[in-house]
């Protein structure tokens, strides 16, 4: 019998449900047994993905038309930062402890236009607003955050961040991956102008599709360097009709999309992982946010209690306010990265999958409890902790 595995890696990645599982082995067992055309067949699946942009903006309390559906959180934010209209000497802020996506994405559009990226100085994995307000000058065009840190699991105050980059003038871009499908959200709330994520985390659904939610203001002024044809709206008689006609010519000048998906840049979508996506946030529907939120509050504290007993410490405190925590948990041990290795070792020897995360100098054991993890799971971490700090190991 296949012993049971305690996967608090959901920072890393989602384990879909069941129930998401037999949605997408449906939709490939019906390709083969579809008796449509290949014209109907993608019109089917085109509208699947429709189906999917609008379960995802109903989730995070956001119109339909301000979502355009991504391979991931890093094509998105590449895809905000090549369309924006910037100017050498512009600069954009970024925490030093952001996953090197954020920055990446930005190093093309600094060595053609000469933009700078000011890193932003953090305390032991915590964002501090006042640090972004000291770094922030006349030129700053944008600050890019994750709303919570991948390694600390720090949930940055977006609030006061939003304040700081309106009296610059400047846009608000957030990660959003490692707070979506553990934490409620309402993207009309939050007023920031991108939220971005991808759906293989939190989300549980690793099949590559995600989602970037544009506001209206960032929408207004991106100039995409290119689109693809799904950027292109209907014509009035049809795809299907048009695709039909005599007289079409690939130089027609249909005019792209007014919403979201304008910013698309290829060609026929990841309908299964849309698929798939669109199942995964039905199961959270059905759970409620707040109830899914909830759950893992609870099993992130016994799992904080049960660490403090041990004796480790926290990256960002053990006890940050309500609105600075998340699904994440990291713990370090006096012995550094050396015992912690050990560490891992030893969970991973016990089924107890976890992660070892650093950036710019912090980090530790980084756990992440979700709503399907059970007191077991938790417990089951807390011994192997308990025991390897008995034995002296730290």
């Amino acid at each position: 019998m296949k012993s049971h595995i305690h996967y608090l890696d959901h920072a890393s990645m989602g384990r879909p449900t069941n129930r998401t599982l037999r949605r997408v082995q449906a939709a490939v067992a019906n390709l083969h047994e579809s008796t449509s055309g290949g014209t109907a067949e993608t019109l089917r699946q085109l509208e699947a993905v429709e189906g999917a942009r609008r379960r995802i903006a109903r989730f995070i309390h956001a119109d339909p038309a301000n979502i355009s559906l991504v391979g991931n959180t890093t094509q998105a934010l590449g895809m905000i930062a090549t369309a924006l209209p910037l100017s050498a000497g512009d600069n954009v802020l970024i925490a030093d402890i952001e996953f090197m996506g954020a920055t990446v994405v930005w190093r093309g559009v600094s060595r053609r236009m000469g933009v700078e990226l000011l890193p932003v100085r953090t305390n032991g994995g915590r964002i501090l607003p006042d640090e972004f307000a000291a770094q922030a000058n006349s030129r700053t065009r944008a600050i890019v955050i994750s709303s919570v840190q991948e390694v600390s699991g720090w949930r940055a105050d977006l609030g006061a961040i939003r304040e700081i980059a309106a009296k610059r003038g400047a846009l608000v871009l957030v990660d959003g991956i490692q707070e979506v499908g553990a934490r409620p959200i309402n993207f009309k709330k939050l007023g920031v102008d991108a939220y971005c994520a991808g759906g293989h985390k939190w989300l549980r659904s690793p099949f590559g599709i995600g989602f970037a939610c544009l506001g209206p203001r960032l929408l207004e002024i991106l100039d995409p360097s290119y689109q693809g044809y799904l950027a292109l709206a209907e014509p009035g008689i049809g795809w299907d009709r048009y695709m039909e006609k005599p007289d079409r010519t690939p130089f027609d000048l249909l005019p792209a999309r007014r919403d979201a998906e304008r910013m698309q840049t290829g060609g026929y979508p990841n309908w299964l992982g849309a698929v798939a996506l669109d199942a995964a946030i039905e199961d959270f529907e059905r759970l409620g946010a707040a109830h899914v939120w909830t759950r893992i509050r609870k099993l992130r504290m016994r799992l904080v209690n049960g660490l403090s007993g041990a004796g480790v410490k926290f990256l960002g405190g053990p006890d940050p306010k309500e609105q600075a925590i998340s699904g994440i948990v990291t713990f370090c041990l006096p012995g550094g990265m050396r015992d912690e290795k050990a560490l891992l070792e030893r969970l991973g020897k016990s089924k107890v999958l976890v992660a070892l995360r650093y950036v710019s100098g912090v980090g530790g054991i980084r756990t992440a409890v979700h709503e399907s993890n059970t007191e077991a799971d938790v417990d089951a971490l807390l011994e192997v902790v308990k025991r390897f700090v008995r034995r002296g190991k730290t």
